[in-house]
């Protein structure tokens, strides 16, 4: 049976990302952070592959931890996200992002990112400390 759509084309769920009515329920915090030279320089020396990187996330998503990757910028860039909902309570999800001109390097950025700085599973972000609604010019 297909779900009942939204008057915009968008489907009437709760869990969405901003926005008002049922879905203000949810909250998204960001753990982005500015990346050191050193972590450039590792980033830069990776030669991990598109295949390998994307099975890492698919072997995140079986452990509740959901991605997505999609075109940004006007299409001129990627972006890749993990995202941990009910983090740490119900109706809180804590999510990374990370940019870059393709794909590839989008996913290596974002796991980077978890892996180095959020423990692998978000424990490792002080969600107190991180501040909303800043953007920098990288990140």
């Amino acid at each position: 049976m297909p779900r009942k759509r939204g008057s915009n084309g968008t489907t009437n769920n709760a869990n969405v990302n901003g926005g008002g009515g049922e879905g203000k329920r949810d909250e998204w915090k960001w753990a982005n952070l500015r990346l050191s030279p050193e972590d450039i320089d590792i980033l830069g020396s990776s030669d991990a592959t598109l295949e390998y990187l994307a099975t890492q996330c698919c072997e995140l998503a079986d452990g509740g931890i959901g991605f997505t990757v999609k075109p940004a910028d006007l299409g001129k860039s990627r972006c890749a996200i993990l995202y941990r909902p009910d983090f740490p309570v119900s109706g809180r999800t804590l999510a990374v992002s990370a940019y870059a001109d393709n794909a590839r390097d989008a996913l290596l950025t974002v796991l980077y990112k978890l892996d180095t700085y959020g423990g692998g599973d978000f424990t490792g972000f002080d969600v107190a400390d991180i501040p909303q609604g800043i953007k920098s010019r990288f990140r």
